[in-house]
This record gives structure tokens, sequence and C-alpha cells, in this order.
């Protein structure tokens, strides 16, 4: 074979530069699309001032403290036995030292209402077990307790009221 022969049946190759040229194409149309679009201009309505709302405040946790009640309550449920439980409350940091400070030596104020709270929870007739006079509690035990110790600047100070403990002798 001849070296003309050789070099004829060589294949040739295809021409790269139309494919360079394609791919530069839609690569920069994709960037000339890419950089050139913007995002939605915010439209604002301008609204009357009686129409215009009041931006409410932003709302965090309410600053609070901790306090623990210094009795236990008890009451004599038939189908459970006797039920002591003790309890503990946030309280609004507001609300004066001296307020729950009287609770460690005056707690004949509160034993009332508390008392009427654990009743209507236990004669609830969903009270079907205990796990449901515990999650009955502490709702009715907030509303007894700021019952008692609401004023006029602060009006609900007793934020929770926790279960510390939940004993039955039955």
């Amino acid at each position: 074979m001849s070296e003309e022969e050789i070099l004829a049946e060589k294949p040739r190759k295809a021409p790269i530069l139309p494919g360079v040229v394609a791919a530069l194409l839609v690569g920069g149309i994709y960037a000339a699309g890419h950089f050139t679009a913007t995002a939605p201009m915010d439209v604002a309505i301008a609204l009357p001032e009686d129409e215009m709302m009041e931006e409410e405040p932003e709302t965090g946790p309410v600053p609070r403290r901790y306090v623990s009640f210094p009795m236990s309550l008890t009451a004599q449920v038939p189908k459970w036995g006797t039920l002591l439980i003790d309890i503990g409350m946030a309280v609004h940091e507001d609300l004066p030292m001296s307020v729950t400070d009287a609770f460690l030596t005056d707690t004949a104020p509160l034993a009332a209402p508390l008392s009427e709270a654990l009743l209507i929870a236990v004669e609830d007739p969903d009270a079907t077990d205990l796990e449901s006079i515990q999650n009955m509690l502490p709702p009715l035990l907030k509303d007894a307790l700021n019952g008692v110790i609401t004023s006029e600047d602060l009006p609900d100070p007793v934020l929770e009221v926790y279960l510390l403990k939940l004993i039955t002798t039955g």
C-alpha cells in the first residue's frame, strides 16, 4: 500500500468550530437572561389614613419568674383515694415580690379558690383517670390564682401553673 492510500483510508474528523459556536451561543443567552432578570418590584398601596392599621408590636415571651407554692393541695376522691398535689407557677415579672412572698406566710386567701378548682376538676365527667386530672388542673388553678391576686396594673399575673407532684393513695 502506498502512502496515499493509507492517508485516504484515515477518516476525517468533524469540524469542532460549529459545536463551540453553538455552545457559546446557548451559554451567552443563558447568562444574559440570568444576569438581566430582576426580581419583581414591591407594590405599595397607599390607604387613606383612617384605613391604615397600626402595626402590632412584636410579641416575645412574657418576662416571668418562677414561684413554688408553699402548701400542698389535698382532696379525698372516692375513685382514687387521697390526692396530694404540689404546684409551682410562672408569674409575670412585674408582679411585686411582696405578693409572692405573702404566699409563704398566709395562704388562707388562696385555699378556698384552689380547693374549688380542684373540686371542679375531680367532679368533671371527663376526669376518668389521673392523666385527665393532670391536664385539667393547671388552667383551672391558674384562673383561681389570677382571680385572687389580679390588679388593675396586672390583670393576669399568673402565666402558667405547673403540677410539681401528683400523688394518689388509691
